[in-house]
């Protein structure tokens, strides 16, 4: 009873955020799941599915992602090195943020 109650109102919420214009989907990707891992790409969607902002992160000269995440980022270490320091590109994205909901999955 208490998981069909936990879909339900979980439904309830989805269809409460999509009614809504305050909120914008989050994306990341990441050279894994360890705590070593660290973001390499970041987009932001806004609730109308314009793309509000897309960029590469830096990848810290000692960081070294395997061949395998690099395969699967489908990103050089050369292309990931060129990207702006998240530094550089907080305060971009925070404007974007500003008052709303963020959904990511």
């Amino acid at each position: 009873m208490g998981r069909a109650r936990d879909k339900i109102a979980a439904i309830k919420w989805a269809q409460k955020l999509i009614a809504s214009d305050d909120w914008v989907v989050l994306n990341t990707q990441s050279t894994g799941f360890t705590k070593a891992a660290v973001a390499t790409e970041i987009a932001l969607m806004s609730n109308t599915g314009e793309l509000l902002f897309h960029s590469l992160v830096q990848l810290s000269a000692r960081k070294r992602p395997s061949k395998e995440d690099l395969a699967r980022l489908g990103k050089t270490r050369k292309e990931l090195l060129a990207g702006p320091p998240l530094t550089d590109i907080a305060e971009q994205l925070a404007s974007h943020l500003d008052g709303k909901k963020v959904v990511t999955y």
